[in-house]
C-alpha cells in the first residue's frame, strides 16, 4: 500500500479494493487508497471527513459505506457515512442505534448487518443492528448466541455467518483478548441464529470471503 496501516477497513467495489483510515504508525490515519488489480498498483483516492480506526467498511451499488469505529482519543462512533469514489463525495446518514467499533459487517438482501463489537465501555457485545438502504433507518435484530469483538462476517445463499472474534473478559479488553472458535448463522427469514460447526483453531480479527 502507498501508506502502511493496521486495523483499517477494507472493501472490493468494481474490480478494485478499497482500503479506508485505521492505525498509521501512532496515529489515526484518515486516508484512502484503491488497488488497481490490472495495474498492480496502489492510489491515494481521497480522506475521511475524520479520522478513525476499526470501523466497519462495505459496498453496495457503487458506493462504499463506512460504519462506526473510533477516533484517536478511543471515541466509539455512531457514525454511517456513504462515499461516492467516482465524484470523491461523502454523504452523511442515518446514524446506529449504538455506537461501536470492531464490529463485523456485511451485505445481505438490501441490508447492511452490523454485529458485535465494542462499546464506549468496552463491552463486548451481543446486539446487531441492520441498516435498510432503502429507507435509510436502523431496526434491531435478534442478538448473536454469543458476544463478540472483532468477528469474521460473511453473507453466503441467504444466511449471514459470523465467525470467532474475541470474547468478553474482565482485563482490560485491549490487553487480554480471549478469542473465539465458534460460528454461528443468522436466518433472516425466520429471525434466528443457528449453531455452525465451529473453527479448528480460534481467532479473531480475521477476514471471511465468499468464492
Amino acid at each position: 500500500m502507498v501508506v502502511p496501516r493496521c486495523e483499517f477497513g477494507l472493501c472490493a467495489l468494481d474490480g478494485e479494493l478499497y482500503a479506508v483510515g485505521g492505525w498509521v504508525g501512532e496515529d489515526i490515519g484518515g486516508s484512502i487508497e484503491r488497488y488497481d488489480p490490472q495495474l498492480d498498483e496502489w492510489y491515494l483516492q481521497g480522506e475521511l471527513p475524520q479520522p478513525r480506526f476499526s470501523m466497519g467498511v462495505v459496498s453496495y451499488e457503487g458506493l462504499i459505506y463506512v460504519v462506526g469505529g473510533c477516533t484517536h482519543s478511543r471515541r466509539h462512533l455512531p457514525d454511517v457515512l456513504s462515499y461516492n469514489p467516482v465524484i470523491k463525495e461523502w454523504t452523511t446518514l442515518s446514524p446506529m442505534t449504538i455506537a461501536r467499533s470492531q464490529m463485523g459487517v456485511a451485505v445481505l438482501e438490501g441490508y447492511l448487518y452490523v454485529v458485535g463489537g465494542t462499546n464506549k465501555n468496552n463491552e463486548v457485545l451481543q446486539s446487531v443492528e441492520r441498516y435498510s438502504f432503502e429507507k435509510n433507518s436502523w431496526s434491531t435484530v435478534p442478538s448473536m448466541k454469543v458476544g463478540r469483538a472483532s468477528p469474521a462476517v460473511a453473507a453466503a445463499d441467504g444466511f449471514l455467518y459470523v465467525i470467532g472474534g474475541d470474547k468478553p473478559y474482565e482485563i482490560n479488553f485491549y490487553r487480554a483478548q480471549i478469542t473465539i472458535d465458534s460460528m454461528e448463522r443468522y436466518d433472516p427469514i425466520r429471525g434466528e441464529w443457528d449453531d455452525c460447526p465451529s473453527l479448528p483453531e480460534s481467532r479473531s480479527e480475521a477476514g471471511a470471503a465468499v468464492i
